[in-house]
């Protein structure tokens, strides 16, 4: 109910910012933002990339400034949600996770600790240089494909909170955010591969 609390504040009173439904990390100064409606896989993502280094601005809520473009960070504790809390617990195990909250209307969920190094920079704002689709898909291999900009564009759209209020302002925010990156989709099974992926993508 924090949580979601948080959420709904942000969402409904922030409208200085495009707000995304999406996770956003950087490294080596690049930030990468993930879109992904609820069961995509991109909180297990977004906890994996974390907790091997990746600073974390959040996994719900990409904060775009309409003035500036820059991105925001909202850190707070990842939502793993039922299979993925296994799958982070023996991907990185020595990560510290909240206790099991059962019967939620989520399902389960456990609250992943964010680095002491992403609370630290939580003032700091960042610059986005890709947009990434990602979605698990089961035993299938890694695979990061470009998309085109127009492809991207309503994407995005459906993935915003706050798109309908900002009406015009959302529309050029969407507009010039994603003709400044690369957008890709991506779709993964294996961690390991992932970090592998986007560690490469971030040393270009």
């Amino acid at each position: 109910m924090l949580e979601w609390g948080m959420n709904w504040c942000i969402a409904n009173h922030a409208h200085h910012y495009l707000i995304l439904h999406a996770a956003v990390l950087e490294r080596n100064g690049k930030s990468i933002i993930f879109p992904a409606p609820p069961g995509s896989g991109k909180s297990t993502l977004c906890a994996a990339l974390a907790g091997k280094g990746w600073r974390l601005f959040s996994d719900e809520l990409a904060l775009v400034s309409l003035a500036s473009g820059e991105l925001h960070p909202s850190t707070r504790p990842i939502n793993l949600k039922n299979n993925s809390i296994e799958i982070i617990k023996n991907f990185i195990p020595e990560s510290v996770r909240s206790k099991l909250h059962v019967d939620t209307h989520k399902g389960t969920v456990s609250l992943f600790k964010p680095s002491r190094q992403s609370v630290r920079s939580s003032l700091e704002v960042g610059h986005a240089s890709y947009i990434v689709f990602p979605k698990y898909k089961t035993g299938e291999d890694s695979n990061l494909s470009t998309m085109t900009k127009s492809a991207a564009l309503p994407m995005m759209i459906t993935n915003s909170f706050n798109y309908d209020v900002l009406g015009k302002d959302g529309f050029n925010a969407i507009c010039k955010l994603v003709n400044n990156v690369c957008c890709y989709e991506f779709s993964y099974s294996d961690l390991d591969d992932a970090i592998r992926i986007f560690d490469s993508l971030t040393n270009q």
